[in-house]
């Protein structure tokens, strides 16, 4: 016979609803900050510093799109979970190249993508309704 579960106390279930929330307000706000920035081509040292970082400068508007329709995508409930999964996919992408040329920018980036993953997985239930 199977062990019945105990009964979720509702203040654990608020709880991690609001830290849900928190994580994906905290997440939007970097990502549409990060991507609306780097739409701005006319900037030269945000350009040179991209490049520094070996990144081609054509990429620079393609990765602030996604990242601004990641940053809108994880507020809407049906489609978190698979912009947190995108937007954990561009960081991997972004960990991997800049690792060679600034640690303390690769290390931000990994620890998003880990943040990016852990929103992902906690609203993959969500994704029952598409």
């Amino acid at each position: 016979m199977a062990a019945e579960e105990a009964p979720e106390d509702p203040q654990s279930g608020r709880s991690r609803i609001l830290g849900v929330w928190i994580l994906t307000g905290a997440l939007s706000l970097l990502f549409l900050w990060s991507g609306l920035g780097k739409l701005d081509l006319g900037d030269e040292h945000k350009t040179d510093e991209w490049m520094r970082l070996g990144f081609a400068v054509w990429t620079m508007p393609v990765v602030g799109f996604l990242e601004t329709l990641g940053a809108i995508g994880i507020l809407v409930p049906r489609l978190a979970a698979l912009a947190a999964a995108g937007l954990a996919l561009l960081m991997v992408v972004v960990t991997g190249v800049t690792v060679f040329a600034s640690i303390p920018a690769a290390l931000m980036a990994a620890f998003t993508c880990f943040l990016c993953a852990a929103l992902a997985m906690l609203r993959r239930k969500d994704l029952g309704s598409l």
